[in-house]
């Protein structure tokens, strides 16, 4: 069986037969809601952990850091369901001859790693400004960063399915991922009234307004980049555009937010920025999500030529 990506055939060629390109019904909401939180848990353990690291917003970046590592927790466990057996998820650390191959595999271990080191750092809050404590930190944030790329990669490598088969898609999930998880630790922020002020709140604003931006280049060059890859790609683009996704997903999910966030960036009074905050941080998580829901929902197969 080979696997190409073509329009036509010789129709004189009897043993030539295509297959019109199927959406893959192989990976579904399981694996939605792993990528969705596996990216906005990592994202809110980073971003928590940078501000403790400056001694900036201690307080939501102390609940941040234990957020964080139970959100991918959940997101793993999301994973787990979609295996659909014990001994199958047992495999994935008994099976060393994959992991040089297998992100799945590599993706179970950088998940386990992440998920001890940061709980163990969020749990020991009396450790985390002590030079142990900060060396347990950062290296959490390592595997943190290496949890934001994961789910795309994991995607990435599938060479049957074009839309998911390009660098630019580890990217878009990875700055995604992290909007997401600084718009959760934004809403954490809110039951601190006393301690986060105007100031604080006009900061995030500016580093959500640049993520945004930067979210909305990538997904651009993404879009461009599969379009240019063939037909099966062009009709997965086509299929991901859907008037819902674009109303919800990019203008909801991202335009939005960003309009917002420019608001925030300028507005003087603190109950105004709550309130907007408020509004901003939630279209951002339910477009990440959308995001991740059209993407794998939108996932065409290559036809099969036998």
């Amino acid at each position: 069986m080979i696997t190409q990506d073509m329009t036509s055939i010789d129709p004189k060629s009897p043993r030539n037969v295509m297959i019109k390109p199927e959406v893959q019904t192989h990976w579904g909401w399981w694996v939605v809601l792993y990528i969705f939180l596996a990216g906005l848990g990592a994202g809110t353990f980073l971003f928590s952990f940078i501000m403790l690291f400056m001694d900036k917003l201690t307080d939501p970046a102390r609940i941040g850091v234990f957020i964080g590592p139970i959100l991918v927790s959940i997101g793993a466990f999301m994973l787990l369901l979609d295996l659909g057996s014990p001994l199958r998820a047992f495999r994935l650390f008994t099976t060393r001859s994959t992991w040089k191959t297998s992100w799945l595999v590599r993706g179970s271990y950088i998940l386990t790693i992440f998920v001890i080191l940061s709980l163990a750092y969020g749990l020991l809050p009396w450790l985390q400004a002590s030079a142990l404590g900060k060396g347990l930190g950062l290296v959490a944030a390592i595997f943190a960063l290496l949890v934001l790329v994961e789910p795309g990669l994991l995607l990435a490598v599938n060479n049957s399915i074009p839309l998911w088969n390009t660098s630019a898609l580890p990217a878009l999930f990875f700055f995604s991922a992290l909007n997401a998880g600084i718009a959760l630790f934004v809403l954490i922020s809110l039951a601190f009234p006393t301690t986060i002020g105007v100031a604080e709140f006009q900061l995030m604003a500016y580093i959500n307004i640049v993520i945004l931006i930067v979210t909305l280049v990538v997904l651009a060059s993404f879009l461009e980049i599969v379009k240019e890859t063939g037909s099966t790609a062009a009709l997965s683009v086509r299929l991901l555009l859907s008037p819902s996704f674009v109303r919800w997903g990019i203008q909801g999910g991202m335009l939005a937010p960003l309009a917002i966030f420019i608001l925030c960036a300028i507005v003087p009074d603190v109950v105004d920025i709550r309130f907007f905050y408020v509004v901003a941080s939630l279209l951002i998580l339910s477009g990440g999500l959308i995001l991740r829901a059209g993407m794998v929902n939108s996932g065409l197969r290559l036809p099969v030529i036998s």
